[in-house]
């Protein structure tokens, strides 16, 4: 709230009429103080009104121009994983999407080499399981033979670091076909332990989050490299006003101010 004390002084005009003779004239009466006293017609006449002093309040506003963006925190800017080229796309803009649905599809070499990388570590992983239950069997039987005093406690140590060895290598061996499994996850192809690699040729481009598609940047048959954007899409709940507010007006604006936005659509 602000006091707001407006004092008007007169200003007091003589009028000439064409004959030369005052019309409306105001003569103020002095006194030895100073002070100008005018009668009721005078101040008619000034078009001075006389009321009292009130509390009132003012409301201020600062104009800013400003634009309607997406929320970033909830916008994905999908982009290639790999070079390949773009074989079909199943998302238009304007589509509302779910999270992880299939926008589009890619062919690239590096699929066939996951698939390869993903055999071998199968294969690897078939024969030291092998290795394994041979070490096994062979260890147990050094045992026997070894508590019948037919073979010597050096024999029996060595079968039992030959199971021990061939234990970790299958261990390795497990560990890289989870290696390949996550590469083949990471290209969107889920492998269900398939060592032909045909459950999964293409690659799929997914929606990481639920939203409306803003952008498809791509057709069928372009070729793409790792990083190419492909598509832009939004969850539309919640947008940002950014407004360009002036230096010297940044004191006006306070945190849980109200705002009022209009747009010109």
């Amino acid at each position: 709230m602000r006091r707001l004390l407006v004092l008007l002084l007169p200003a007091i005009a003589v009028t000439v009429n064409g004959c030369g003779e005052r019309t409306g004239a105001i003569t103020p009466a002095a006194n030895p103080e100073g002070l100008v006293t005018l009668d009721d017609n005078a101040q008619r006449h000034a078009g001075i009104t006389v009321t009292a002093v009130e509390m009132a309040s003012r409301a201020e506003y600062t104009e800013a121009p400003g634009v309607i963006a997406l929320d970033e925190r909830h916008t994905a800017r999908i982009g290639s994983l790999v070079e390949g080229i773009l074989l079909e796309t199943t998302a238009e803009v304007g589509d509302r999407v779910n999270a992880g649905q299939v926008l589009a599809t890619m062919h690239s070499t590096v699929v066939h080499e996951a698939w390869a990388g993903y055999r071998k570590a199968i294969a690897e992983r078939r024969r030291l399981e092998k290795e394994l239950a041979f070490a096994v069997t062979a260890h147990e039987r050094a045992q026997r033979l070894y508590a019948d005093k037919a073979l010597s406690l050096q024999d029996t140590q060595r079968a039992e670091a030959d199971r021990v060895a061939a234990a970790e290598a299958l261990d390795m061996g497990r560990t890289e076909v989870r290696r390949s499994e996550e590469e083949l996850e990471h290209l969107g192809i889920t492998n269900a332990e398939d060592p032909t690699g045909e459950s999964g040729e293409q690659i799929p481009v997914k929606a990481p989050m639920a939203g409306v598609v803003l952008e498809r940047l791509v057709t069928p048959g372009t070729a793409v490299t790792t990083g190419t954007a492909l598509y832009v899409v939004s969850d539309l709940s919640a947008l940002w006003a950014l407004l360009e507010i002036d230096e010297s007006l940044l004191s006006h604006v306070k945190v849980g101010q109200p705002i009022q936005v209009r747009v010109a659509a």
